[in-house]
């Protein structure tokens, strides 16, 4: 009774304080502790010693409802949150339910109320495996863990909705983790739950897998059973692998992170890595992304912890193939020369084996001497056999574990391989996680020396220009940790140092061209963020100084660009190494090699980036007579050891010439005169002659547009000088106290109007004079007489490029000049034979569209048609160029936009990147795609070089920027209505799977009815018939309960027409529609021809001028090359 009694009253006082817990809640109000912990302990504890006594004096056998008051306080308390975390109390709950199933056999009782537990409270599931994995640990007890998996496995609510499958999925697998061993026999009880229709008791039981493989299978107990629970394990290992195909994403990504458990575990046997990473490629472009996030991560902890050797080169793995093979064919060949020896043996110890037989028979009760005699000489022969059996058979076993070995190798490293294309593409996923698995996947192959990843090193380079602060800074840290952090234990600063500057070199010596400018802003960030000590920076200046031995001239040059690098953060390190630079860069090697004159040139110019404290200080120039001029004029002037070399490096020159010089016009007149000079003595020399005319036109173009950049900087210059003086006024005004004439002149306007008229008289220097007279314009006919080739005297393409490039730099000067030598620019473009002249000029025309816009304009078509062109190079820097002036505004193509669409299906994987890039940037922009859709379709459907699948191709690329619904519905209604203008089969199917293409909502499927009619009689066609029909399907998956009905009358009225229409009837309605109409609009326009007669005149002749205007270009090949008409 008093047992009852102290049951029933702990039942009444958790529901009461679970009940004032709840009211607390709402009411926002602590609750009071009426029964508290203490008493909860004292309760437990008095029946726990009711359970120690010996309850057989009162029953023989012990009543089930005596022992089932018990089983309920234990489920009443573990309802709790409370009591679970209170360790005194929970340490009863689990002593109290300990004796209930070791001492009384409650375990079949308690389980039911235990899996009650778990679909009813989420906090249960931690103390419930902590005590079912306490309770399987101790013999009396282990059978709980059966009875609560047969439990589970007989459970209906393991397919219901809410946290009750979260919490058993949970439950098993912490048990799994705790205990192994126990939940092992029981296995195959949970096999059963992977065909359950919830993802979280899959998820579990995959995890539960894991845990078995993982820990159940490390310590063997027999060798005996070994065989079997290796069978055990890999049937185990083919129920995961075959999971990568669940269904749901939440269990294929479960299954990855398992493996990857596994891998880490190193529980995964060596022959399933291959297929392992088989299974793990095909899923890195699985459509959910945490699949592909947890898939690259298992590739990345599959090279970290593989089994094979730190340096996974596929070339030296396959090397130890082709050599085990070779010994195994060697020894098996050798074993086959020494089989008939063998065979010998064997059949002479047959021979002895049946001889003692007969003597046996013959003597049962002792042993024959003949016998004897005859077993003796034949014992040696057998054993001499078995020996050489016993080697021959070991080494062989070896050679054959060794190919097994190389075999499984070289299989992971091309998975590997497999793999970097697809690593690649993820790098520019639109989702972060899969970008920063990826980068990290990359870092890991790049450490472990995978030869394939040097194809992802660009696109890894090129993410350090991300607008996303965490990608930027995941490179960031790839690279530091690649290259800046010494993997090498006990090094000193100084070799530290010094091996960090070695990496610096090692990168910038074998990027290309196009990865330095990543380099650059990569190495900039760094220094920025002070990982690039000051101590790298001496080695580095070391390097390039040629003070350490053995360093070749390639890696001072790359020291020197790595310089180049730092100084764009940190100036102040060029002043500091002024005379060094000047003195190494310009030096003798500078003879061999331009490259240092150019980067010493950059360096150089780096020096105007200074940070001043007073912003009104003068900007920093030299005197003309400072050396560092003279050293530059010599590069320009001397003859050159590499011409390819020479033009870059008179780039920098004349650039630095112009922004440290106080009088760089003079400094280069002496230059070109110079080059002039030199042309006219050498000019018996033909060959050389042609070179120092392009290096002099060269020069000119260059010096032109640099001279309209110091026309600007004059002008900001005088602005500052304005502004100082203007200040030192106000200072000298305010000591006297009285307005000075400055002040005076400003509330007059007076400063104003000077201001204006300095600009007007810098503009007409420009626009007159630069290109026009003085120096540069006396060569400009010379430039024009290049570039038309003359009397067919200019055959050379280096100076042809020069000329070209020349003529573009004046045109950007002068627009008079523009305009008068625009139309021989685009017949360049147009006929020069040469790509390299072709490219520059469009790279050119960039800036020629940017400065002379509305020059420019009328012949942007033909800068679009530059798109076909048969020159991979020309073609990339035409939808590099056009990509720039579109997304910045500089143009407004209309239907020419459909010319950049169609590179996505350019051969050049590079240039179709680069298109898809394009129209993802302008995607940012506020309707951009949406406007210029309806061109791109009108143009792409109409032309005949597209086809079928590549038209869908590029429209389901661009309909997938088409997201907002006002969008989608005015789609929907210019699709329609594109019906009527098509007049053929093909032509109305495009329509209809680009309406298939949009995402409907009850607007837009309700104006896709109302324009039904405009379709109605085309949809007896199968092909049109199939998209519309297929709008109905995708819209039913997705939408909500209110709009099925509105799709379903959609759905009932497209067949109604597919099913009771002939397609030749439909076909000639539509034929006959558009026939009608046009006689009509013929009779109109008959009607009103009299009326209009001059005023269409007038529109022709202006639409003939206005073509004209737009670029309409007249070129004939004249005697004297070029001739304009």
């Amino acid at each position: 009774m008093h047992t009852y009694l102290m049951c029933w009253f702990i039942e009444v006082a958790e529901r009461a304080a679970a009940a004032d817990t709840t009211t607390a809640k709402k009411k926002k109000k602590s609750a009071k502790t009426v029964w508290d912990l203490g008493d909860k302990e004292k309760a437990l504890s008095a029946l726990i010693e009711v359970l120690e006594l010996d309850l057989s004096k009162l029953w023989k056998i012990i009543e089930e409802d005596c022992v089932n008051l018990f089983n309920k306080v234990v489920g009443h308390m573990l309802e709790n949150a409370a009591n679970t975390k209170a360790k005194a109390v929970k340490q009863c709950i689990f002593a109290l339910a300990t004796m209930l199933v070791q001492q009384y056999d409650q375990s079949a009782n308690m389980v039911p109320s235990f899996i009650h537990l778990l679909h009813r409270h989420d906090h249960t599931v931690a103390p419930l495996s902590d005590l079912v994995a306490q309770l399987g640990k101790d013999e009396r007890s282990a059978s709980i863990i059966g009875d609560v998996l047969r439990e589970l496995s007989s459970d209906t609510g393991a397919s219901a909705r809410g946290s009750g499958p979260k919490n058993i999925a949970q439950f098993i697998s912490d048990i799994a983790e705790a205990n192994p061993r126990a939940i092992l026999p029981h296995v195959s009880l949970l096999i059963g739950h992977l065909a359950n229709d919830t993802h979280q008791v899959r998820n579990g039981v995959i995890q539960v897998l894991g845990f078995l493989v993982a820990k159940a299978f490390n310590d063997s107990d027999e060798e005996v059973n070994n065989s079997n629970m290796a069978k055990q394990r890999d049937a185990m290992l083919e129920v995961l692998e075959e999971r990568f195909h669940d269904s749901s994403s939440y269990t294929r990504s479960k299954v990855i992170q398992t493996w990857n458990y596994l891998v880490e575990q190193r529980a995964v046997p060596k022959a399933m890595i291959p297929s392992l990473a088989t299974a793990v490629v095909a899923r890195l472009e699985d459509k959910a992304a945490q699949v592909r996030k947890s898939a690259i991560g298992l590739m990345t902890s599959m090279l970290q912890y593989n089994p094979y050797l730190g340096e996974l080169k596929l070339s030296t793995f396959q090397l130890g193939l082709q050599e085990a093979n070779a010994q195994l064919a060697a020894l098996t060949h050798k074993n086959l020369e020494e089989q008939p020896g063998a065979e010998a043996s064997e059949s002479s110890q047959d021979t002895a084996d049946s001889m003692n037989e007969e003597e046996q028979e013959m003597n049962d009760d002792g042993e024959d001497e003949a016998g004897a005699e005859a077993e003796e000489p034949s014992q040696p022969l057998s054993e001499d056999a078995d020996e050489r059996t016993e080697e021959q058979s070991v080494e062989e076993k070896k050679c054959i574990t060794k190919c097994e070995y190389f075999r499984d190798a070289v299989a992971f490293i091309e998975r590997i391989h497999e793999a970097m294309p697809t690593v690649t593409k993820l790098l520019s996923s639109s989702t972060i996680g899969d970008v920063q698995e990826s980068i990290r996947f990359i870092v890991t192959a790049i450490e472990f020396k995978i030869e394939a990843v040097r194809s992802a090193t660009p696109s890894l380079l090129a993410l350090v220009w991300s607008k996303d602060a965490a990608i930027k800074a995941a490179v960031i840290e790839a690279y530091t940790q690649l290259y800046l952090r010494p993997q090498v234990e006990d090094m000193d600063e100084r070799a530290c140092a010094m091996m960090v500057a070695n990496n610096l070199v090692s990168i910038v010596a074998s990027s290309t061209q196009s990865e330095l400018m990543s380099i650059a802003e990569l190495v900039k960030e760094l220094s920025s963020a002070k990982q690039i000590s000051s101590l790298t920076e001496k080695c580095l200046w070391a390097i390039f100084a040629d003070k350490i031995e053995g360093v070749p001239q390639e890696h001072a040059c790359s020291a020197l660009v790595v310089l180049c690098f730092i100084a764009e953060a940190n100036p102040d390190m060029i002043f500091n190494h002024f005379q060094i630079l000047l003195s190494q860069g310009f030096g003798e090697r500078c003879k061999e090699d331009e490259r240092f004159a150019k980067y010493a040139c950059i360096a150089l110019q780096k020096l105007v980036k200074r940070k001043s404290k007073d912003k009104l200080e003068p900007p920093m120039r030299f005197p003309m007579n400072h050396p560092m001029f003279e050293k530059m004029t010599t590069v320009l002037k001397e003859k050159s050891a590499s011409t390819a070399r020479w033009y870059p490096a008179a780039e920098q020159a004349i650039n630095a010439i112009y922004l440290l010089a106080e009088h760089p016009d003079a400094i280069c007149s002496d230059v070109i005169k110079s080059l002039y000079d030199s042309m006219r003595v050498s000019a018996e020399d033909d060959a050389c002659s042609v070179e120092r005319l392009s290096k002099l036109v060269f020069v000119l173009g260059q010096v032109a547009l640099q001279q309209i950049i110091f026309l600007e900087d004059v002008q900001v210059e005088l602005r500052r000088r304005r502004t100082v003086k203007e200040k030192l006024a106000e200072e000298r005004g305010a000591v006297k106290g009285s307005k000075s004439t400055e002040a005076i002149e400003d509330e007059l306007g007076l400063n104003m109007a000077s201001e204006e008229s300095e600009s007007e008289y810098l503009q007409n220097v420009a626009e007159y004079e630069v290109v026009l007279k003085n120096l540069l314009g006396k060569f400009a006919p010379l430039i024009i007489a290049v570039c038309q080739n003359k009397d067919g005297n200019f055959t050379d393409s280096t100076l042809r490029n020069a000329a070209s490039i020349a003529l573009a730099k004046y045109m950007c000067v002068s627009a008079r000049f523009c305009d008068d030598n625009l139309r021989l620019l685009f017949t360049l473009l147009e006929r020069a034979p040469e790509p390299e002249i072709r490219s520059g000029i469009i790279i050119s025309l960039g800036d020629l569209c940017a400065r002379h816009h509305n020059l420019v304009a009328p012949w942007t078509g033909h800068i679009f048609s530059r798109l076909r062109d048969d020159n991979t190079q020309v073609r990339k820097n035409t939808l590099m160029v056009l990509s720039h002036l579109i997304l910045n505004e500089v143009i407004k193509p209309k239907g020419q936009i459909s010319e950049i669409a169609l590179c996505m299906e350019d051969g050049d994987p590079e240039i179709a990147d680069l298109a898809k890039l394009f129209f993802h940037e302008l995607a940012n922009k506020t309707n951009a795609v949406y406007n210029h859709l309806p061109d791109m379709l009108s143009h792409m459907s109409s032309s005949d070089e597209i086809s079928s699948d590549a038209f869908r191709r590029l429209m389901k690329y661009m309909f997938s920027f088409i997201t907002k619904e006002r969008q989608t519905e005015s789609l929907v209604e210019k699709l329609c209505s594109r019906f009527r203008v098509c007049t053929d089969i093909p032509g109305w199917t495009d329509v209809a799977f680009c309406l298939g293409l949009l995402n409907y909502s009850e607007r837009c499927m309700k104006r896709l009815l109302d324009n039904l009619k405009s379709y109605q009689n085309l949809l007896v066609h199968d092909s049109v018939f199939e998209h519309m029909e297929g709008i109905a399907i995708k819209t039913k998956k997705f939408c909500r309960a209110e709009m099925k009905p509105q799709v379903e009358e959609y759905e009932e009225k497209i067949r109604a027409a597919h099913l009771g229409e002939d397609k030749e009837n439909g076909a000639e309605e539509v034929q006959a529609e558009s026939t009608v109409k046009k006689p009509a609009r013929k009779a109109r326009k008959t009607a009103t021809r009299g009326k209009s007669t001059r005023r269409t005149k007038r529109r022709q002749a202006k639409a003939w001028d206005s073509s004209d205007e737009e670029g309409e270009m007249e070129l004939e090949d004249d005697e004297d090359g070029i001739a304009l008409l």
